[in-house]
């Protein structure tokens, strides 16, 4: 399904550079690859689960929910069980990317992405810090082909008793929640993200044969990188499935994904482990399948040289910058668009939990709200100097309308925009400088996660007590009342009901004749609560408000 741009997408694609490292997952920002290829493996999918029949659907709600709600592409004619099984795997294909947080958690997705550990890094095709020189490039191969291996042996022990296993997952609106998943597809799926990496994070020889360097991420966002020790910096546009320059190693992703996902039903099902051992060697002659093998293999004579420590042989047959990396064909590609410090930040997320760019945009908003808030206190002031003090005589009811909008929402895991916008009314009655009322307002959400839209949102519905201060020129308010969901999402139904809660400390009226005011909330707070059952669905809303009220009687 095609998306129109949307500034949005523009913004967070600016904001997060090279954020979601990998073959692109299907967000508000990228259009699908790993969730694309893993279902074109769909017919090998379904013939593992034919050939275990008693995989279990677990009787939970929130499974329930995401099956009758996510849709996935070529599995609408599945059954219950099949889709279950599809489910997971998917959890499981994205939770090396993720961990089950939004892929807009700038500092989540530090923490996973860059991870100092070796075997953080091989997850996703990648070199660890150690692996320098070409010697790093045999090192990193041989660490990944390992994760894989890992992963289908876990899968193996979770599937004699059909484990089901709680798992994070992000979902719009409500955050992460825990997922019953079977755990042998889900360890799949994080194989089967391996792999995959492999053919974005790896520089191939012109036929897709075999690997001639690997990529580096952790030491390219630390600010440590020197290309002769280290590699090239992972490459934003080798991540790019749709780019036509890639589609080689993408056509081969795809294969190669069937052939893994063959091989691992075999072993599930029948203990047989020879395909997969034949999917990680060299392809001899006999091979008619390139699929079949030679799934993961460097550069056979730099291999041999590198175990031989002949330091000539290596000069000769191995790959670096000296001879353009055997003069890959993905060479020029893979140095466009290089990773690099998050927004300048080079400490390590081991020190400081990943929060370097967090910390450098939260000193960047303090220092606009301290000016905004100067601007702010001038501001009041000159209103309280120049306009028409409101007589305590004066038109006694009023009556608002008004909208809003936010872009911070603390329910979202960390992500860096949550927009929602809205539009109400409120209206009553004054005493002296206190007034009491009815607040009605509609509050529409965006998803961050999965694709650009706008959502229905809630109804809220709330009595209001408000004072007005500095002879009218400042008003303070609060509303308690009940928060209504207007649609369907993909865990409840509309009409679920919950609180509804909203503070706003000081905004400006501005009379303008007549009985008519301008007013203007910098800042308000907002809690939405609609769905209070487990998951919740909870939003706080950071709001800035605009509206006209009408003062008479």
């Amino acid at each position: 399904m095609s998306r129109r741009p949307s500034l949005l997408a523009a913004l967070l694609a600016l904001a997060l550079p090279n954020a979601a490292r990998a073959y692109n997952l299907d967000t508000v920002t990228s259009e699908s690859c790993h969730e694309r290829i893993t279902t074109e493996a769909l017919d090998e999918i379904v013939g593992l689960i034919d050939q275990a029949p008693d995989l279990p659907v677990p009787d939970d709600s929130i499974v329930r929910r995401l099956l009758s709600n996510v849709a996935l592409p070529g599995t609408e004619g599945l059954g219950e069980q099949a889709r279950y099984f599809l489910l997971s795997l998917i959890v499981g294909v994205r939770s090396p990317d993720t961990e089950g947080h939004s892929t807009l958690n700038l500092g989540a997705l530090r923490r996973v992405h860059a991870d100092p550990d070796a075997r953080g890094q091989y997850a996703h095709a990648l070199r660890a810090i150690e692996d320098d020189g070409v010697a790093g490039d045999l090192s990193a191969m041989e660490g990944t082909r390992q994760v894989i291996r890992d992963e289908l042996m876990a899968a193996a022990a979770a599937f004699p008793n059909r484990m089901i296993v709680d798992k994070p997952f992000f979902v719009d609106h409500y955050g992460q929640v825990e997922v019953p998943v079977a755990l042998s597809a889900w360890h799949l799926g994080r194989a089967l993200h391996a792999l995959q990496d492999a053919h974005a994070h790896m520089l191939w020889n012109d036929d897709v044969s075999h690997v001639v360097h690997v990529l580096n991420y952790v030491e390219a966002v630390d600010g440590t990188l020197k290309a002769s020790r280290d590699g090239i910096a992972h490459s934003g546009a080798l991540d790019d499935c749709d780019r036509d320059t890639v589609q080689p190693m993408v056509d081969r992703a795809r294969g190669r994904s069937r052939a893994l996902t063959q091989a691992m039903a075999a072993f599930l099902v029948q203990g047989d482990l020879a395909p997969f051992e034949r999917g990680i060697a060299a392809c001899d002659d006999m091979a008619t399948d390139p699929n079949l093998c030679g799934w993961l293999i460097y550069n056979p004579a730099c291999e041999a040289a590198i175990r031989a420590g002949d330091e000539g042989a290596m000069a000769a047959s191995c790959c670096d910058a000296s001879n353009d990396y055997c003069d890959s064909p993905y060479l020029s590609t893979a140095k466009e668009e290089p990773a690099g410090p998050y927004l300048g930040c080079v400490a390590r997320p081991g020190a400081g939990d990943g929060a370097g760019a967090l910390a450098l945009l939260l000193g960047l908003g303090l220092l606009a709200r301290r000016r905004r808030a100067t601007g702010l206190g001038v501001l009041v002031a000159l209103c309280a100097v120049t306009s028409r003090a409101e007589a305590d005589d004066g038109p006694r009811a009023f009556v608002t309308i008004e909208g809003h909008g936010s872009a911070l929402d603390d329910t979202a895991n960390g992500a860096l925009l949550v927009p929602t916008f809205g539009a109400g009314v409120r209206a009553g009655w004054r005493w002296g400088r206190w007034r009491a009322g009815l607040h009605v307002e509609r509050n529409w959400w965006v998803p961050v996660e999965f694709g650009v839209s706008v959502d229905e949102g809630a109804l809220n519905i709330a009595a209001v007590g408000e004072a007005l201060w500095f002879d009218g020129f400042v008003r303070s308010s609060v509303a308690l009342g009940a928060s209504i969901l207007m649609y369907d999402t993909v865990l409840d139904d509309a009409g679920t009901t919950g609180p509804f809660f909203e503070l706003r400390p000081a905004g400006l009226r501005w009379a303008v004749g007549g009985g008519v005011h301008l007013v203007f909330d910098p800042l308000s707070v907002a809690v939405i609560y609609p769905v209070v059952s487990d998951p919740p669905l909870r939003k706080i809303e950071r709001r800035t408000l605009l509206g006209v009220e009408s003062t008479f009687l």
